[in-house]
């Protein structure tokens, strides 16, 4: 039995529906579906305003850009995190300043967040990692105290709830992926969600050139910006996909309990995630926790038709083009432990119990 990694995501009437509508119209950008993604991701986080651009990275480079983030500043980012992160921060000519995870969630941990505020500090970017949010509401309050912007990163964890709240609405503004990641647009895509109706408007201009249409030339630039749009297809694929999202969501919750039963049933030496009391995690990825073998397994997996996967290897205090943009950082002792020994199982809403004891049953011929 060979076991993907990635969801294949349902392509069916409806979706070929609005893909022949928006080939038909000839609409390439900022038609409907474009603002009906926007608004309906928006809607789901409890936000007012919604800004979809071309990528996640794309969202968070113009969301720095529109906080005024730049050289001589400062925003902080955990270690064990993807490299987009960084290289955003590093683009706009700001420092990236790294900081350790929590052991158990290996989501940002606030007391150093606190630990590594300096006078340059600005920001900070909350990445909810693999679907479990970040305990918010310390890395909120050191913020606020210290004058600090609070950034989501919730690429990993659209849907996610933080004690009852959505994450993306919990700081200053998000930023959500939609590249084969929880929502799928069958192509590249991000969205900004944010209450701050000044941050949207000038992240709207920035993704179209420093447009906004109210001049009375058309082109007419308001600001320096980017082309950075989505292409409205793809936003049409997301409008279907949408009202989907929470049932896929909750099917994730279960393929993860199952796991983490079979896990224990079979007594192997992994740690399977952990899921706090104040998160509804998502599980865009079950990471477990393979202590000294990781780096044998994960092949052994993939060799043995089970496409595991490893998210992140590399803590970014490592990474060596960031090591040459701004220095040597660290140590991040639970950070490096944690890309040391994390592996990712497919868990997507089409896995069922058959695979994932085939899952289980390949890590136990490992163990044997």
């Amino acid at each position: 039995m060979k076991i993907d990694y990635y969801y294949e995501y349902p392509v069916d009437d409806r979706v070929k529906g609005v893909v022949m509508e928006v080939l038909q119209n000839r609409v390439h950008y900022a038609g409907k579906y474009s603002e009906g993604l926007e608004q309906g991701i928006a809607d789901l986080c409890g936000v007012k305003h919604g800004v979809a651009a071309n990528s996640g990275s794309s969202s968070l480079l113009m969301i720095l850009h529109a906080l005024g983030i730049g050289p001589g500043d400062e925003v902080i980012i955990p270690a064990n995190t993807y490299v987009a992160n960084a290289e955003c921060v590093i683009v706009r000519g700001a420092r990236p300043v790294f900081a350790d995870c929590t052991a158990d969630t290996m989501n940002l941990d606030p007391a150093a967040f606190e630990a590594a505020i300096t006078p340059r500090t600005k920001a900070v970017i909350a990445v909810h990692k693999y679907g479990h949010p970040v305990d918010m509401d310390p890395i909120v309050a050191i913020a606020r105290r210290r004058g600090i912007k609070v950034i989501e990163n919730g690429c990993h964890a659209l849907g996610a709830l933080y004690k009852g709240r959505r994450v993306g609405s919990l700081g200053d503004c998000g930023f959500f992926a939609l590249s084969h990641k929880l929502l799928s647009v069958c192509g590249m895509g991000g969205v900004t969600v944010t209450d701050d109706k000044r941050l949207a408007t000038l992240v709207t201009q920035l993704r179209h050139h420093g447009r906004h249409g109210l001049h009375e030339h058309e082109y007419e630039m308001n600001c320096v910006g980017y082309n950075m749009r989505i292409n409205e297809m793809q936003a049409a694929i997301g409008c279907v996909q949408l009202p989907l999202l929470d049932s896929w969501n909750a099917q994730r919750r279960e393929n993860a309990a199952v796991y983490t039963r079979l896990i224990r049933e079979a007594g192997l030496p992994v740690t399977p995630p952990v899921a706090k009391d104040y998160a509804s995690h998502v599980y865009l990825h079950y990471v477990v926790r393979v202590k000294e073998s990781r780096d044998r397994l994960l092949p052994f997996m993939n060799a043995n038709g089970v496409e595991a996967k490893c998210h992140y290897p590399i803590p970014l205090h490592q990474q060596g083009p960031i090591v040459e943009a701004v220095g040597r950082q660290g140590p991040f002792p639970d950070a490096e432990r944690a890309c040391a020994e994390v592996m990712s199982l497919p868990c997507d809403p089409n896995m069922n119990e058959e695979k994932m004891r085939a899952v289980v049953d390949t890590m136990r011929r490992f163990f044997a």
